[in-house]
Order: C-alpha cells, then structure tokens, then sequence
C-alpha cells in the first residue's frame, strides 16, 4: 500500500514531468513494437542463418567461411541453447537486441553523470541516444548495438579507476574493449581510445600495461581457438579494398576521402543540434577538456570506417554515443541562464528530429509509383518462406544471388553449397566472380526475382558476377513461380 500511495503522491504533485517521461518512454516502446512485424532485411537475416549454422554444428573459419568475428556468434548459440529458442524465431533475438541497447543506454547515462554530475541530463542524453540509435539501424539484429555496450561499459571501468584508483578495473576496461572488437572489427576503435585515456592522464606503466594485458587475453584466446584463419577472414578480407576493386569501385585515395568526407555530412545532418550546442558552447567552455578530446577523438577515429563501408547508415551507430556525451559536456561548464534556455530549445529540437526520424524509417509509404510493395512485413516473409519449404526437399542446397532475398535462407532452413568456401557472402562486397559461378554450378536450386519484377533493375547490380552465358543457363531452366515477383529455377534435373 505504501508503494501504491507514493506513486499517486508523485503522480499529483509532478504531473507536468511524468507525463514528459511517458512520453519520451513510449516514443521508445513504438518502434520498438512495430519492428516485431517488420521485414527482416539482408544483414540480420545473414547474421542469424550464420548463428544457426554454428548452433548445428559448423566451425567459424574452418567448416563455415565467416566474414565477422565469432564472439556475438556463440554469444546468441548460448541463449538459444539455455532458452531451448526454436529455428528462425526472429522476435527472441530482436528482443535481446533492444535489451542489449536499453543496457547500452544505462551505460551513456551513466557516464553522462560522471561528466556533469546532473541526473536529468543524463537520462535525456540516455533517451536521445537510445532513440537516435533506433532511427539509424538498432530496430533490427546487427553487431553495433554489443559491440558499443561493451566499449561503453570498458569506457565506465575507466571511470571507476579514476573513482577507487583500483587497478583492476584497467584490466577489465582492457577485456571488454577487446570483446567489443570480437563482436565487430570497429570495436578495436574503443581499445584505442581507452588507451590514449589512459596514457594522457599520466598513469603508472603498471596501469596501461594491466589494460594492455586485458585487451590481449579475448583476442589471444579466439586466436587459440580458431587458428590464423580468424585474422585472414575478420581482417585481411579484402573488404572494401581489394574485393570492391574487382566490382569496378573507385579505391583511390581520393574516392575514399570524398567518401568519408560525404558520409559524415551525412551523420552531422542526422545529429546537428547536439553539434551545433556543442560548437555554440565553446566559448563559455572552462571544463571536461579531457572528455571534449575524448568525444572529439571518437567521432573522429570510428568515421575512419567509411574508408572500408560503402554505406552511411548503420555504420552511424558506433559514432552516436561520442555526440550524445557533447550535451553533458556542455552543460557541465556552468552555463549562464539564457545559455541554459539555448541548450534546452536546442535540445527540443534534436527531440524533434528524433520523432521525425524513427516516423520516417518505420511509417514511410511502402509502395512504389506502380503500385509494388518494396517492404514485406515478416508475417508474408514467413509465408514465402513457407513455399520455398514445400518445393526442396530435405538436403537440397539453396542460393540466391539477390541481397533482397537472403531472407528466406534464413527463415528456411535452407543450406547453401560450398560452406567452407562461400556459406552465406553475397553481393559484390564480398563474393568473386569465381565464386559465384562456383554456387551457381553446384546448387541445386536457385531463388532470384522475376526479370519483370518491377525492382528487379534496382537490385540486378548485386547479380554483377553473372555475365550474360551464366544468365541465360540460369533463366533457361525450369522454374516455378513463388509468387508475382519471385521465382526458384531447378538446377539439376
């Protein structure tokens, strides 16, 4: 009864600020729940088909060809195990992701706090950062939102260092920030900012030689573990270099730096109030130089991955928490009145966007001018799915040269030949001509969308490595129509 009457007290005397945090709180909760029904897009389907081959048996790096470290790999093979998680069941995971993210907020209001020492603050910059990761990728399962939970998380080992003067913690920082480059290789980006950290702020060499320690002791042990291969495939892949050569991109130095140049105009646009508070503040700055270098510094390292990503969009995520700690920086510094009301107005504004950009990504007209629906809710994914189940029979192997149809190699339990060589690569970011020709010859079924399919042009340049001979072997053989813009060819009769 005591709790009952103490949240009707805070309720009628704070109605004004808890109706705000309903408000920010459902903002939250909405994009969430929708994207239970939302498609499942290239890279998670490719993330979770790889997970589930491990889980049945396949060895990363020797049995399996892997792009990505292993570490987030066993990571979902543990709870799928522990929760006895069915195949294919897309919502398990996608729940673990939001948990995993909420986590990564808690951890960005709390090293808000360190900086500025104000609890509103520092939920609001937790708020802003959890809801600016949903509006650029976090919806779905990708490695980003661990990855970063485990640099944040090496980042407050740090801090509690600074607090108890406990060496130990450098140890740990070190561990996790390793662990944050065995889920993608950007984490390695965290190792190097805790050390710089560490270095600037004039500790012992007994102090960044325990970092160094942690940060070695996951990547030897993977490295026990899986042999020389984990490096060749997680690091000298040829990913963005020599494989985007071969599929006719400009690698030249100056491509790359319009490139980088060009994706982080792209990023400021997407957080320009919380830049433009920042950058407004600085002449009222006295304080927190230390974290402006920090935030400075990661911005500026982790938008180094553009040089290998020929995307903007969810390579974004691991450079958000960096402008969301400029809001407690700037606040920090004892900021004058009208200063204060400044960043307030500024920070509605970033709100705004936030609300804007989460209604863009989830609500956004899903159908083309001729009428053709480009996104697929997961419920009509399944059915497709389900079709596919009914034509191959058991140990027959599936390939699909379209990244829009990776989907169903994972809500199938399909297997795709040449395991050890291709398993799931796609695209011309990651699959040789060779290669391809190799899955073409040896598969026994072949998923492609119709050539009159009204996107079919949009998405014909991830089919580059089929010349015209290999496109009309495929299209000459017998196929069956699994729904108006989809079919399957049978490769061997």
């Amino acid at each position: 009864m005591k709790i009952i009457h103490r949240t009707i007290n805070l309720l009628y005397n704070n109605p004004i600020q808890i109706t705000i945090v309903l408000i920010l709180i459902l903002s939250l909760l909405l994009p969430m729940s929708y994207a239970f029904c939302h498609e499942i897009w290239v890279d998670p389907s490719v993330i979770l088909k790889e997970m589930e081959c491990i889980a049945d048996g396949y060895i990363p790096y020797q049995t399996m060809h892997l792009n990505y470290p292993p570490l987030y790999f066993y990571f979902l093979v543990l709870l799928k195990n522990i929760f006895h998680v069915p195949y294919a069941c897309y919502e398990f995971y996608l729940c673990v992701n939001f948990l995993l993210l909420l986590f990564s907020g808690w951890c960005i209001y709390a090293v808000s706090l360190h900086i500025c020492q104000n609890r509103r603050v520092s939920w609001l910059s937790a708020w802003l950062y959890v809801g600016t990761m949903l509006s650029v990728g976090a919806t779905s399962v990708l490695f980003e939102v661990p990855s970063i939970l485990l640099g944040l998380l090496s980042i407050i080992c740090i801090i509690q260092y600074e607090k108890r003067a406990n060496k130990w913690n450098l140890l740990f920082s070190g561990i996790l920030a390793s662990c944050s480059f065995l889920v993608k290789q950007f984490g390695f980006g965290f190792i190097l900012l805790n050390a710089f950290y560490i270095i600037t702020q004039k500790r012992s060499l007994k102090s960044t030689l325990l970092f160094i320690v942690g940060s070695s002791i996951p990547f030897i042990t993977a490295l026990a573990v899986f042999g020389i291969p984990l490096i060749e495939s997680t690091i000298f892949n040829g990913y963005g270099t020599e494989i985007n050569q071969m599929a006719g991109e400009d690698i030249s130095m100056k491509s790359k730096i319009s490139h980088i140049y060009s994706c982080c105009m792209v990023f400021v646009k997407e957080t320009s109030p919380i830049v433009f508070t920042f950058f407004a503040c600085i002449p009222f700055f006295k304080k927190q130089w230390k974290w402006i270098v920090f935030c400075l510094l990661g911005l500026s390292g982790f938008a180094m991955q553009y040089y290998f990503c020929s995307s903007d969009y969810h390579y974004q995520q691991y450079m958000i928490p960096f402008a969301v700690l400029l809001l407690p920086i700037a606040v920090s510094n004892n900021l004058s009145g009208l200063s204060k009301i400044f960043v307030g107005l500024l920070f509605i504004f970033n709100s705004c966007q936030v609300f804007y950009k989460i209604d863009y990504v989830f609500c956004w007209e899903q159908y083309s001018e001729d009428g053709y629906v480009i996104r697929n809710h997961l419920s009509e994914q399944r059915q497709t799915a389900q079709k596919i189940n009914d034509i191959i029979n058991d140990g027959e192997t599936l390939w699909t040269p379209h990244h829009t149809l990776l989907c169903y190699l994972y809500l199938y339990r399909a297997t795709t030949p040449n395991m050890k060589e291709v398993a799931y690569s796609s695209g011309p970011w990651e699959l040789t001509k060779e290669k391809a020709a190799m899955q073409v010859r040896d598969a026994d079924y072949i998923l492609s969308l119709k050539q009159s399919a009204p996107n079919y042009g949009w998405f014909e340049w991830f089919a580059w490595y089929f010349d015209k001979n290999m496109r009309d072997f495929v299209f000459k053989k017998k196929h069956i129509e699994i729904d108006n813009n989809t079919v399957i060819y049978k490769m061997k009769q």
